[in-house]
């Protein structure tokens, strides 16, 4: 039978079309060995996860243990799963964990320092899931491209989005949060990977239309520009007392 959800998830995209057309026999960016290795996941039937806990997140020795651990469970469970998993270089003293050569990862997980286009990954059709810790960027990029996310908050705001993320259907949030706790790791990931009746891409493609529908983000500038431009503060000045600033 037909398979629409990919379809629909994968509007035409001239230019990745163009970018992944031309890739035969030529030099291609920073971002190819990435991107290829994901073409290589999509040939052989298997679904991606992307791990992305944001430009400011340094592993704990025991949270990379544990995620260590959750995508070994994983593999088991599912051996069509495959991992990128983006963990900024930073120095030991910061992030004790072993680096991207002493790691020893399995096959079936990409660790990167850098992933030069997120835009390249999520518009991939390997693509799955986005696990990522609650900021905004993560989850409206994740909106946009009508990608199912999973989320390990780890701070102020991002905890209200990680139950934003669970209560609108477009993912789930760990209430272990911030902490990692492999068992429930890899029951919230295969249960999004493997998506029975389709109900979270269905849910996160009527986000994705809704997003459109409500203007993007032009949009949202031209409406905080409005504020801005248009606001009258109290006395003519922008530093009046708290209680009358807003």
């Amino acid at each position: 039978p037909a398979q629409p959800v990919e379809h629909l998830r994968q509007p035409h995209h001239p230019r990745a079309e163009r970018d992944r057309g031309d890739r035969r026999g030529e030099q291609q960016p920073a971002d190819d060995d990435v991107i290829a290795w994901m073409d290589k996941m999509h040939a052989e039937g298997r679904r991606v996860v992307c791990i992305n806990m944001g430009t400011i997140y340094y592993y704990q020795p025991q949270d990379y243990a544990h995620m260590v651990q959750a995508l070994h469970m994983i593999h088991e469970q599912n051996p069509n799963v495959a991992f990128l998993w983006k963990i900024a270089q930073r120095p030991k003293h910061v992030q004790n964990i072993p680096s991207e050569d002493e790691a020893a990862l399995p096959p079936y997980v990409r660790r990167m320092s850098w992933i030069p286009s997120m835009t390249a990954v999520m518009e991939h059709p390997a693509l799955a899931v986005m696990m990522h810790h609650g900021g905004g960027n993560s989850l409206n990029e994740c909106l946009a491209y009508g990608i199912p996310q999973f989320c390990i908050s780890q701070w102020v705001d991002t905890h209200d989005i990680g139950l934003c993320i669970r209560h609108s259907g477009v993912g789930l949030w760990s209430e272990y949060s911030p902490d990692f706790v492999p068992e429930d790791i890899c029951s919230q990931l295969l249960q999004l990977v493997e998506d029975k009746d389709h109900t979270f891409r269905h849910t996160a493609l009527s986000w994705k239309l809704k997003t459109q529908q409500a203007g993007g983000t032009k949009f949202a500038a031209d409406l905080i520009q409005s504020y801005v431009t248009d606001y009258t503060y109290a006395g003519g000045s922008s530093k009046a007392p708290m209680p009358h600033a807003m």
